[in-house]
């Protein structure tokens, strides 16, 4: 089960196209839906999570465009996370991940959302404290900072450079 998942999420095919070894692709399928909306997929993964190196913990986003059949789900569906932008429809993934670039935590929202609108809601599920928190200067931001502070870890952000105090930043980390 777990082989078709990482099968399907490393190629990006459909579920139609998962290898004939691999049984019938709607049982595969079927079990995904129902992990994924019992909640099970997501307990597993945040207990794969508790063995991380959580001395640094990165974060960043990034922009993937939408396929080409995106367009034709249900409107009246749950949320698909897909915004339009001059460069079509895309989503984007907002994460966090340890000192081994392992992910921690994932979030998607529209493609057109501000990275800084999602660092905290991102960090409010890991346990920071005593953590590095490392992140590009967009991320740069005073209630950003507060909450790392509050959650007794040491933000590594370098200050936008038009900020009016430039504040200390570890660039080797």
């Amino acid at each position: 089960m777990l082989n078709a998942m990482v099968w399907i999420a490393r190629s990006g095919s459909p579920w139609r196209d998962l290898p004939d070894y691999h049984d019938t692709w709607k049982s595969f399928y079927n079990r995904f839906r129902k992990w994924t909306d019992n909640g099970l997929l997501d307990r597993i993964f945040r207990l794969l999570a508790m063995d991380a190196g959580l001395s640094e913990v990165s974060l960043d986003a990034s922009i993937v465009q939408a396929h080409q059949h995106s367009a034709g789900a249900r409107k009246d569906g749950p949320p698909n996370e897909i915004g339009h932008s001059r460069g079509g429809p895309g989503t984007k993934i907002h994460a966090a991940v340890d000192a081994y670039g392992c992910p921690l935590y994932i979030m998607l929202s529209e493609e057109q959302r501000n990275d800084i609108n999602y660092a905290i809601p991102v960090l409010g599920h890991i346990n920071i404290e005593g953590s590095n928190v490392l992140a590009d200067r967009w991320y740069d931001s005073n209630k950003l900072i507060d909450h790392i502070y509050d959650h007794s870890g040491k933000p590594t952000i370098p200050s936008r450079k038009n900020a009016r105090s430039q504040r200390h930043c570890d660039r080797w980390l």
